[in-house]
């Protein structure tokens, strides 16, 4: 599958799920003055979930300019290099709208622990806790809980 055909909302898909490799520190692929405002654009909406209607209201922006941002910076970031399939596969998927199939060999619902992951985090924290010989209160716990979902 050719990653240029993806729309911008399903090649943010697959790169929240891992299929699509996503560079770490994004680069100017722009020589303009906007070159910082695209890489922040573009951020925001692949990495972090922004929607192009929150972008526009951030930047005072058109819908038309971000989504011209985005393609941009996609169409030059594929040609670079910098976005590569992992799972070509599942991008097959994703381009015919089933977004959230699970990739092959990934762990199904049994594999998954069923408790929510603020509890095993908080797990960990006792144990590391009680590996050092401290304590964690009930107050001090509940606090904990409230951060994570807080969080979350």
């Amino acid at each position: 599958m050719f990653l240029g055909l993806l729309g911008n909302r399903q090649l943010r898909a697959a790169i929240q799920r891992n299929l699509v490799s996503f560079p770490a520190q994004l680069t100017p692929l722009t020589k303009r003055a906007s070159g910082d405002l695209q890489e922040r654009i573009v951020q925001l909406y692949f990495v972090h979930r922004w929607s192009v209607r929150n972008l526009c209201l951030r930047y005072s922006l058109d819908k038309a300019a971000v989504q011209h941002q985005l393609s941009e910076w996609k169409r030059r970031a594929i040609a670079a290099g910098y976005l590569q399939e992992i799972c070509p596969e599942c991008l097959e998927e994703i381009a015919q709208g089933e977004e959230f199939a699970d990739p092959p060999g990934a762990p199904g619902p049994k594999d998954i622990a069923s408790s929510p992951i603020d509890e095993v985090l908080l797990s960990a924290l006792k144990e590391e806790c009680r590996d050092r010989g401290l304590e964690l209160s009930t107050a001090q716990a509940e606090k904990v809980r409230r951060v994570l979902r807080q969080i979350a």
